[in-house]
């Protein structure tokens, strides 16, 4: 299992920060379900390439909270066309430390400011976008059961307050660009 352990790449496992042990396989075949690819398709269109799955949980009770950033920044997509889906596995909830979003955000075409932080120790991981860049009051928390799913563009600030519930709460998120795109690679 996860055993607290905040994000894991399970279709990547020898990329995974916490080394989930998986196999691929399953995680893939949710990345590529029909109906899936079928509104990610309304959003980049028919050519799609999964580039990553990712694994979001937040321990009961001390589950920390996840930095306001842009995906964006960290996805050398050229040109930077990119869609996430965040999809509930328990259910996400104002308690448990829900997804939140800025709306209107994703209309930047750029990334941010982001800088690495000293922390406190209730982050999930240590970067964060600079508070200028964003007014935390204009997040809408996404509120989701078991099954429910939000699409987002990489270029939207989201972030999410510290799990402070006695209920963990896991998320499974698929990345996609569309194939007019590529990955640039630096060698």
């Amino acid at each position: 299992g996860i055993h607290g352990v905040p994000i894991t790449n399970p279709h990547m496992p020898y990329y995974a920060i916490q080394k989930l042990k998986t196999e691929p396989a399953p995680w893939l075949e949710w990345a590529t379900k029909p109906a899936l690819l079928d509104m990610t398709e309304q959003l980049i269109g028919p050519d799609i390439v999964t580039f990553q799955t990712a694994i979001f949980h937040k321990k009961a009770v001390t589950g920390g909270r996840a930095p306001y950033h842009r995906d964006g920044k960290y996805y050398p997509i050229r040109p930077l066309a990119a869609t996430n889906v965040w999809i509930a596995v328990t259910p996400s909830t104002m308690e448990n430390g829900c997804l939140r979003c800025i709306p209107g955000s994703h209309k930047t075409k750029d990334a941010g400011r982001h800088h690495w932080t000293d922390g406190t120790g209730d982050e999930l991981f240590r970067i964060e976008l600079d508070q200028s860049e964003y007014n935390e009051s204009d997040a809408v928390p996404i509120v989701l059961e078991p099954g429910q799913m939000v699409f987002f563009d990489v270029m939207t600030i989201h972030g999410g307050t510290p799990n402070t519930s006695g209920m963990a709460r896991t998320g499974f998120s698929i990345r996609y660009y569309p194939a007019s795109s590529y990955w640039e690679r630096v060698v």
